[in-house]
């Protein structure tokens, strides 16, 4: 090794931990088999032709003790990222569902490096990037820039990590914010050895890292407000952090304002004003800030009912006190007091991107679930629905829906159509006219649950094109498969009416009179109905 690199390397990794400190520097040898990333590969396949950096150990051998330590070892930074104001994270589960979630910071990114022995005099450092929030291909793309601005003789980590901290979105086009969608992630993928994904074994996605997002966006985004001073948008109050409070929609206001907007509000029962009083903003107060600055615990029992019957909250399955939102679109919750977000289909944890475990729901739970005699709320509560007309009401927050094709907000104007006031799918009419349902669409026989959206979809006169309301789209009965025409039938084992010998049902499928037989009714016990319906 050649003393001079020696000697700038050894000034560098001082420089770097004299900087950087010992939170998010860190070093290891490349040979620890508990090395999370294994940048021994990494240096292979970059550099499979240096012979300075091969496996002879003729050359190693003749290396001082000092030299051999430094050329055995692996670095790495943790890189804050620097995000613009109104930054925000896009969720997409598919083409037609997004929503959008402000917010302050993002978990770090790693740069894990080692020196080559012509470092800095020939050759760049060896380089790896891990994230749980950027996409293999997108790493990698950074990772290929950063060796482009690598000049010879530069000591050149320390502007790798200022461009990675003040330039990466700005690089991949990422200024409003980034996408986490649905995509699953390539597990085979080549890229693995230049790059990694910070995720938990359950992950399939980037979708998957959102709780991981949130979570570590309240914590540190919160630890950041309360060490910079803050100014207050009612009574200009400038003074520091520990004096404000900082909401879920990034707007903040002075501890005094906030008191006197709970307070005040609460007491003449105008409970949707306990919100952020920035304009246009409908950000509600969550309710440990209620708790916090309460004066009567009287006021705070009404204003958990309010709550409870107006937005929708569900205890938190974790925490004794904890409230949890629901988000509609990905039929999970989320507690503000410990962080935990569950499922509000299987009640275990949430795991965007990855369908419910089935097997752990209560069969009772399940059955009802599929064959139509439960629904999900806007609002996340499960509802049973047990006699009279299609036209709903949530008894937790109001909402009014159709029971048949699940649209909200709906009034008596929306049955005559396609839904019907008093159809009931697969139960037969009093009078005696069969399986009937609305006019001249035949005998519904049997019911499924759409692959796509888990709505129910019925069968008619045993054909096995059906309709599916949620999705507005025409699907196989048989194989569940998005269809148009009856080419589909040509093409494929399906039949176009009744059933190959071959085709078996499973447990989402329910038939109804005729030859066939419906599966044995389940019954849900007083201590499974406690936990649905509390």
């Amino acid at each position: 090794m050649d003393e001079e690199n020696y000697s700038y390397q050894i000034q560098e990794i001082e420089v770097l931990k004299s900087i950087y400190g010992e939170d998010l520097f860190s070093e290891q040898l490349i040979n620890d088999k508990h090395q999370s990333h294994d940048v021994g590969q990494q240096e292979c396949s970059n550099d499979s032709d240096d012979s300075d950096d091969s496996d002879g150990s003729d050359e190693f051998n003749s290396l001082s003790l000092e030299e051999q330590h430094i050329s055995k070892k692996s670095f790495n930074i943790k890189i804050s990222i620097d995000i613009p104001k109104d930054f925000q994270i896009i969720v997409k589960e598919d083409q037609e569902n997004k929503y959008t979630q402000s917010i302050l910071c993002l978990p770090n990114i790693n740069l894990l490096f080692s020196f080559p022995s012509e470092y800095p005099s020939n050759k760049p450092p060896k380089l790896f990037i891990s994230s749980c929030w950027l996409s293999l291909g997108n790493m990698n793309l950074v990772l290929e820039h950063l060796y482009s601005i690598w000049e010879k003789d530069e000591l050149v980590i320390f502007k790798y990590v200022d461009w990675l901290k003040t330039n990466l979105l700005q690089f991949l086009q990422f200024e409003k914010g980034i996408v986490l969608d649905n995509e699953p992630v390539d597990f085979e993928s080549a890229l693995w050895k230049n790059v990694g994904w910070d995720h938990d074994p359950s992950w399939v996605s980037l979708l998957s890292a959102l709780p991981t997002l949130r979570s570590y966006n309240s914590h540190e985004g919160r630890r950041l407000f309360l060490l910079n001073s803050q100014v207050c948008s009612i009574c200009d109050y400038e003074g520091c952090g520990q004096e404000f409070t900082l909401f879920n929609c990034l707007h903040h206001i002075c501890n005094d304002c906030v008191s006197n907007i709970v307070n005040i509000n609460i007491k003449s029962n105008d409970f949707s004003s306990v919100k952020c009083p920035e304009l246009k903003c409908k950000e509600s107060f969550d309710l440990e800030v209620v708790e916090k600055f309460i004066e009567k615990k009287e006021d705070l029992k009404r204003y958990e009912d309010y709550l409870k019957q107006s937005k929708g909250l569900v205890r938190c399955l974790r925490c004794e006190r904890g409230w949890s939102h629901v988000d509609h679109l990905t039929r999970s919750t989320y507690c503000t007091s410990c962080y935990y977000s569950f499922c509000i289909v299987c009640r275990g944890p949430f795991h965007p991107g990855v369908a419910c475990n089935f097997t752990k729901i209560e069969g009772a739970v399940l059955s009802k679930f599929y064959i139509g005699q439960l629904r999900v709320c806007l609002c996340g509560a499960l509802i049973e629905r047990i006699s009279g007309c299609n036209k709903m009401t949530c008894s937790v927050c109001n909402t009014k829906f159709c029971w048949l094709c699940s649209k909200s907000n709906i009034d008596y104007d929306h049955f005559g159509k396609k839904c019907q006031l008093f159809e009931i799918p697969g139960e037969r009419n009093r009078g005696g006219g069969g399986n009937r349902v609305g006019r001249n669409i035949g005998v519904v026989d049997a019911s499924t649950s759409c692959s796509k959206c888990r709505q129910i979809v019925y069968r008619h006169s045993n054909t096995n094109s059906v309709y599916c309301h949620g999705c507005d789209a025409r699907y196989c009965f048989l194989c569940k498969v998005q269809i148009k025409g009856t080419r589909h039938f040509i093409q494929t084992s399906c039949t176009q009416n009744g059933k190959p010998d071959s085709w078996k049902a499973d447990r989402t499928y329910k038939f109804y009179g005729g030859n066939e037989t419906a599966p044995e009714p389940i019954y849900i016990n007083q201590d499974v109905r406690h936990q649905l319906f509390r």
